[in-house]
């Protein structure tokens, strides 16, 4: 290995003090170091005119493979350490916001492959206790003190239900929500997520109550919705690709919009660490590619 290191070194610079001031060692050194190597293959690696060297045919090869070598070692050894803690970005995120972000991560690694991520999906409301986040996507009003706010997307909420269950279940009015299944989240932030807001005036009389099955995760809300259990308060954003594929289908042309959004939320004290700004930039450029795509989705039924 060190006689490789001395031809690299040696073949780089063309000359062998050089090489020896890089490898701090003797120039003898190094000059014994290749003629013991150009021995062990037989054949001469330079053309040698006084002090001055040039690579021959047999060394220019040896070099290249010996460069990539090299090269092949030192990524090796870089994705074997440790990840350095600026290195590191915490992201703290909804699982519905996840389901946003997760399928194109692999992208994001392309683009930033000394970042490393760690997801942090919750529900609810981190509690003060939580671990300190770098980022988070959140939803509100974006007046927080703990972070400076970017907004990502608009609220933007319309119902929907898989082709099989309207199909089944045909919904041409919103009288015809008090009869079909309607699937709504056991908490929400946001009041538009809450059916009663949808339904006729008079159901609010009790005459005709809904059927209103509720879900813990906005997730698994949508997952019913795909699998034909009822109509869900779609969040457009979050079912946009849904309804491209064809697994959900705009029930009524009725939307409705608040002044609330997904907000990026970038920790004040570590908003200047590269890794934190490069993933911000990156999210907040996604955000506004997710927009232009899908801004026809929800536009008719």
């Amino acid at each position: 290995m060190n006689r490789l290191i001395a031809f690299e070194s040696a073949a780089r610079h063309c000359n062998f003090t050089r090489a020896a001031e890089e490898l701090c060692i003797s120039q003898p050194a190094v000059s014994r170091q290749i003629k013991e190597l150009e021995q062990t293959l037989g054949l001469s690696l330079f053309v040698r005119f006084g002090t001055r060297l040039e690579l021959n045919d047999a060394g220019a090869k040896l070099l290249a493979s010996v460069t990539n070598a090299f090269n092949d070692i030192e990524h090796t050894a870089q994705s074997l350490r440790s990840p350095s803690e600026n290195s590191i970005v915490r992201l703290r995120m909804s699982v519905a916001a996840s389901q946003w972000l997760l399928p194109v991560s692999e992208e994001f690694y392309a683009a930033n492959p000394d970042i490393l991520l760690q997801l942090i999906c919750v529900d609810e409301p981190a509690p003060s206790s939580a671990p300190a986040f770098d980022l988070e996507v959140r939803f509100g009003n974006g007046k927080w003190q703990d972070g400076i706010c970017y907004p990502l997307l608009d609220e933007v909420i319309f119902p929907v239900a898989s082709p099989e269950f309207l199909e089944k279940y045909p919904i041409s009015s919103q009288d015809d929500l008090l009869n079909v299944a309607l699937l709504q989240l056991t908490l929400y932030q946001s009041p538009l997520m809450d059916w009663l807001r949808w339904l006729p005036p008079r159901e609010l009389d009790g005459s005709q109550k809904p059927i209103i099955r509720t879900y813990s995760t906005y997730s698994t809300l949508l997952d019913a919705a795909i699998y034909g259990h009822g109509v869900a308060l779609g969040w457009k954003y979050y079912v946009a690709e849904a309804l491209e594929r064809g697994d959900l289908r705009v029930v009524l042309p009725m939307k409705k919009t608040s002044r609330f959004k997904e907000y990026l939320v970038v920790n004040r004290q570590r908003a200047n660490v590269p890794a934190v700004k490069r993933t911000a930039e990156w999210i907040r450029a996604y955000a506004e590619t997710t927009c232009r795509r899908f801004s026809h989705i929800g536009m008719t039924p």
